[in-house]
């Protein structure tokens, strides 16, 4: 369909085709900006949360060592005799330092081999060994480093709840392993200032140690404190390049898309993250999406309502002008395609009723002779009629007409093969026949079966390699008749098979110098068919392809093949050939009847505008005869390849169709053709036409070839 800027509806719709599209593209930008400016605030928002949670828990650590030293200090002072060494005077000292520190839930000295000294829970140390525990441990074995070294989340044995184990080591005068002093950091300490932040629902902060342990996590659903569950530390990897900012990771449980701001205690060297979902970033985003949207929408339809209502009122108006034009194209129309339907059978009735009046054989009586112009007169009285009456004529739908007969499938391979020979020659193509001893004949349409093994043979041809060959196949089995079309071509692949009999799919083809419209077999799968007969293929890429058809044979004796040189003499005739290139089988048969009358002469047909093209180029006949309306390509394209290629350029080409409006005839001549022959077929005018075409090829009438 057409899109012409210079109708008013074209133009109408233009428009608001771009209406509708500004206001989309302007609504998009401004939802992608305001999307672009909700992440971007959210990350903001995160990474300024996860700083001061940083600041937090530097401060927190830096009163953990302070405490620490304080119990350090009460131990010396202790050991050197400057404060009681009795168990209650060290408990009250103890308690009062962790009252002093909110990070705390108890705090206490452990000598060199592990055993507690002094705590202040309690007044008399418990007999409890820590000399296995991670926090003892790194000092003893001296690679906890300076400072306070804190302990992955262990549960406490008294409640359950979660205590981190800060510990401070101790040395004596000659450096030596003396102890630890030790506490038992409360997680809810942090945790209480977490669930401060303005936070939603799925609000997550957790605090890493440097090695990836979880020292704590608010909330923690799944329980992953004290687990470290990235393997590859991405979070301190972050840190260390940048010490704050954000990413996007999916939630350490959930799998939920989540932004994370991040950033590391540059004290501690502990990092701690923020993270929310991106859904719930964006649910406000979401739902002034939504309702944006409708907005647009609602736009959308009044300028498309708006439109819809001009185009209309320009269609009424479209359509009164077009009726008033309908009326004058409809009958010329009319007349141009019943002329043409209804002239071609009586091409057959007026043609064959003339060849039975001149009675060249003589073997008509004079009443035959009589019936034979009562046939004529009355044709032409119809003809008269309907050139009259067209414009109260019905119309027929066209079905196809097949005439079953029986046919001897050796006869009918061995005149495709010479048909085809100078075609399969030209490609440097080996065609050849194997039939089965004593095949049996078939029935079928012998015009129909002969375009069909045409378009096989001329594909097999065209499809080949130089060098390769082609086969024409025929045996008997189970009540049929299969031919088969054997070549040594290209093949085909899985994908194109499944496209082979589809009308305008040329497989690839079409990217090719091979001409052909990709209709050929779609055609003859339909003709088969309509034969009562089947037909498939096998294929082998890059080795050939095998195609074949079955048609139900005809009982009785098989007919004998051909003699060889019985064959070869009907293929060499010793006068001059016409082409004649028709897909009707009776204006062909006509053709032939009259053609048949004149002696040395050979009549070539061909139901395809492709394999008289071929057959043009390879037979060089005196003179071609097109038909106008053909499969494929029309008889003007026909007379314009012939005129463009230099062995056909200077033959004869004669129009015979059943478009016989002035205009058609016309156009014909203009385009190049030597004459321009209507039907019905008038015989002596015809011969005449032929006769002067003849006259005016420039090669000779006689000898033993048509071929230079």
């Amino acid at each position: 369909m057409a899109f012409r800027l210079r109708e008013p509806s074209s133009q109408i719709i233009l428009l608001a085709i771009i209406a509708t599209a500004a206001v989309l593209g302007t609504f998009g930008y401004q939802r992608w900006s305001e999307y672009e400016a909700v992440i971007a605030r959210t990350e903001r928002d995160l990474r300024s949360a996860a700083s001061l949670l940083a600041e937090h828990t530097d401060r927190s650590f830096e009163a953990v060592e302070e405490t620490l030293g304080a119990v350090a200090r009460l131990r010396e002072d202790a050991l050197a005799g400057r404060v009681p060494r009795d168990p209650d005077t060290l408990h009250r000292y103890l308690s009062a330092i962790r009252g002093a520190s909110p990070v705390f839930k108890g705090i206490g000295w452990f000598g060199a081999d592990g055993w507690q000294v002094a705590s202040s829970a309690f007044v008399e140390p418990l007999a409890v060994n820590v000399s296995a525990q991670e926090h003892f441990r790194v000092h003893a074995e001296g690679s906890a480093g300076p400072g306070v070294y804190v302990s992955a989340p262990i549960r406490s044995s008294r409640d359950g709840t979660w205590i981190m184990n800060a510990t401070l080591g101790l040395r004596d005068g000659e450096g030596r392993f003396a102890g630890t002093v030790s506490g038992s950091v409360d997680p809810e300490y942090f945790h209480r200032v977490y669930r401060d932040l303005e936070r939603g629902r799925s609000l997550v902060v957790t605090l890493f140690r440097s090695d990836g342990v979880i020292l704590t996590r608010d909330p923690d659903p799944d329980g992953l404190i004290g687990t470290a569950p990235d393997p590859d530390n991405r979070t301190r990897r972050f840190a260390l390049e940048s010490p704050r900012g954000t990413f996007a990771a999916k939630g350490l449980s959930d799998r939920l898309d989540r932004i994370v701001g991040y950033a590391l205690s540059p004290t501690s060297g502990f990092v701690i993250t923020v993270a929310l979902t991106r859904a719930e970033a964006l649910a406000e985003f979401r739902e002034a999406l939504l309702h944006g949207a409708l907005r647009a929408g609602a736009w959308v339809l009044m300028v498309i309502a708006g439109a819809a209502m001009l185009i209309a009122q320009l269609r009424r108006r479209e359509l009164l002008q077009a009726r008033l034009q309908a009326a004058n194209q409809a009958k010329s129309e009319f007349l141009s395609r019943m002329s043409h339907e209804l002239r071609t059978p009586l091409n057959a009735i007026i043609g064959f009723s003339q060849i039975m009046q001149m009675n060249r054989e003589r073997t008509l009586s004079p009443a035959q002779l009589e019936y034979t112009h009562h046939i004529h007169s009355s044709g032409q009285h119809l003809l008269t009629l309907v050139n009259e009456v067209l414009d109260l004529t019905g119309i027929e739908a066209g079905r196809l007409k097949l005439s079953l007969e029986r046919i001897a499938t050796a006869e009918m391979l061995e005149t495709v093969r010479q048909a085809m020979a100078p075609v399969a020659a030209k490609a440097e193509i080996r065609l050849s026949l194997r039939i089965e001893s004593g095949v049996a004949d078939l029935r079928a349409d012998a015009q129909r079966l002969r375009q069909v093994l045409l378009n096989l043979v001329s594909n097999a041809v065209k499809y080949n390699r130089p060098g390769g060959s082609v086969t024409l196949e025929a045996a008997t089995a189970g009540g049929r008749v299969r031919l088969s079309v054997v070549d040594t071509g290209i093949g085909l692949s899985d994908l194109q098979a499944k496209e082979l009999f589809q009308p305008f799919h040329r497989l690839g083809a079409e990217y090719t110098a091979v001409e052909g419209t990709g209709i050929g077999l779609a055609i003859s799968k339909r003709l088969v068919e309509a034969m009562h007969g089947t037909i498939g293929f096998s294929s082998v890429p890059g080795q050939g392809s095998t195609f074949w058809l079955e048609l139900p044979a005809e009982s009785g004796t098989a007919a004998a093949a051909p003699r060889p040189d019985a064959a070869r003499q009907a293929a060499e005739p010793g006068g001059y050939s016409l082409l004649y290139i028709e897909d009707n089988p009776s204006s062909l048969r006509l053709v032939e009847h009259i053609v048949g009358s004149l002696p040395d002469v050979t009549l070539l047909s061909a139901p395809r505008p492709q394999l008289g093209l071929d057959l043009a180029a390879a037979h060089r006949p005196r003179v071609i005869i097109v038909d106008i309306n053909l499969p494929e390509m029309s008889g003007f394209e026909v007379l314009r390849r012939l005129q463009a290629m230099p062995e056909t350029r200077d033959i004869p080409v004669l129009a015979l169709s059943a478009a016989a409006m002035p205009k058609d005839v016309k156009a014909g001549l203009a385009a190049g053709f030597f004459a321009y022959l209507t039907k019905p077929l008038d015989v002596n005018h015809f011969l005449a036409t032929v006769e002067a075409a003849l006259n005016a090829s420039p090669r000779p009438r006689t000898g033993t070839s048509d071929r230079s």
